[in-house]
């Protein structure tokens, strides 16, 4: 049983080695043939063909680069426009930080106290504005 399996393993060995010398010929053919095409502009120039070659791998790299980073660049998750925008805006201002309003009570006598006023202030970076907000008032006096 042993020789016929030794004899198929033999004979797939073979015919890897056969197409492995194939595709070394075409690829040794494609480059002679490329080089052929590119002989009579490497001639005007003054450079070898494989100069002139390598500088086309060159600029075919690079515009294929170009072309991944644009597809990547225009494909990208987009957010809404306007309200995105601020609100990254006003994170990057704050650290992403929110602050919660609070509450000062300086009384420095009884006669300078004049009530309590809780507000809130909103600045807008885009638009310039200055947005006060009153929540709660007391102890106001007439």
């Amino acid at each position: 049983m042993s020789g016929p399996r030794m004899r198929f393993r033999r004979d797939v060995m073979e015919d890897m080695k056969e197409a492995e010398h194939k595709v070394e010929e075409e690829i040794v053919h494609l480059e002679e043939k490329a080089e052929d095409i590119v002989a009579p502009a490497a001639k005007k120039v003054g450079m070898e063909p494989w100069m002139i070659l390598a500088i086309i791998a060159g600029i075919v790299l690079v515009l294929i680069g170009v072309g991944i980073w644009c597809i990547w660049r225009f494909c990208k998750k987009k957010r809404p426009k306007g309200q995105a925008e601020q609100e990254d805006d006003e994170k990057d201002l704050v650290n992403n930080e929110e602050e919660v309003a609070e509450e000062i009570e300086e009384t420095k006598g009884e006669d300078d106290f004049k009530g309590k006023i809780h507000y809130k202030l909103e600045y807008d970076f885009t638009t310039q504005e200055l947005k006060v907000t009153v929540i709660e008032c007391s102890d106001l006096p007439p």
